[in-house]
């Protein structure tokens, strides 16, 4: 399957990996991989769920690619603009283990599974995609019109971000999780689900009324 990115650049499902470039990386490219994704499963339009690097995908999709979506639900992340991210690409360089320590040094513990899936990770990818400009999204916010369940723990250092997404948004919802950081909140699936269930049943009692 081939289709055009939105920068025109021509891809297939197949070509989706684990580049070492920093460009490859950009926001439109990833936006393309997802719709990929969607064109390979031949969904037409899907509610997105994503959390950190995933909720400021589901920002760009909003931007580059909404038509394809019916809601977003973005946790932990914003769509400001961020700088590089030079200490995790240089922590990332010293191999997994020494990322995920310094990683939970900084914020929190992360359970087995989780430090195993993270260790199963390409560190060079991971420190490409650090190093990504992620530029800011602010100008688009206001037309922002998908239903959207911002969600963010309040230790989580996304979190005013987070909040003030929310507020520029015309159709955005917004849960601040008391007590959680980053890592906490991919731990809490019992203080998430909620809020989501809630979000998505006022989409379908919106849909049938």
């Amino acid at each position: 399957m081939r289709r055009a990115t939105p920068d025109g650049r021509s891809t297939t499902i197949d070509d989706i990996s684990k580049p070492h470039s920093p460009e490859a990386y950009a926001p439109e490219h990833r936006v393309a991989d997802v719709i990929l994704v969607l064109d390979a499963l031949e969904i037409d339009r899907a509610h997105f769920w994503g959390y950190s690097m995933g909720g400021r995908v589901g920002f760009d999709l909003e931007v580059y690619c909404r038509e394809r979506l019916l809601s977003l639900v973005l946790g932990g992340a914003h769509p400001f603009g961020t700088q590089p991210n030079l200490a995790w690409a240089e922590q990332l360089r010293q191999g997994m283990p020494a990322f995920l320590a310094a990683k939970e040094a900084a914020i929190s513990a992360l359970p087995r599974e989780l430090l195993d899936r993270w260790l199963a990770n390409d560190p060079e990818a991971l420190a490409a995609a650090a190093l990504a400009d992620r530029p800011s999204l602010e100008a688009d916010m206001s037309s922002a019109y998908l239903p959207t369940l911002i969600y963010c723990g309040e230790r989580d250092f996304a979190y005013e971000g987070a909040r003030r997404a929310a507020e520029v948004m015309p159709n955005a919802t917004f849960a601040g999780l008391p007590g959680l950081d980053h890592n906490g909140v991919v731990v809490a699936p019992e203080v998430v689900v909620p809020h989501a269930r809630t979000f998505l049943a006022s989409l379908a009692a919106s849909q049938v009324a």
